[in-house]
């Protein structure tokens, strides 16, 4: 799987590949209760689009961290 996602990097754009990131930091501010401004927003999503990995090595490491080390430990 990973090597099958960093294949397909390039088929996402950047705003793709930051949506999870940036729906979950939404609600968190919704949570505490603050309502993000769209400008909060936009500059949030840009902080995370230019955090994005550059290199295939960076790229490489980024994909990994989506997925687990190991089965849990209750996987029977």
């Amino acid at each position: 799987m990973i090597k099958q996602d960093f294949a397909d990097w390039d088929k996402a754009t950047p705003e793709e590949r930051v949506r999870g990131i940036l729906d979950f930091w939404i609600a968190g501010q919704k949570l505490s209760g603050s309502d993000p401004m769209p400008e909060q927003i936009e500059a949030r999503k840009q902080e995370l689009i230019d955090a994005l990995p550059k290199t295939d090595e960076e790229k490489w490491e980024y994909i990994a961290r989506s997925y687990p080390e190991g089965v849990p430990d209750d996987f029977e």
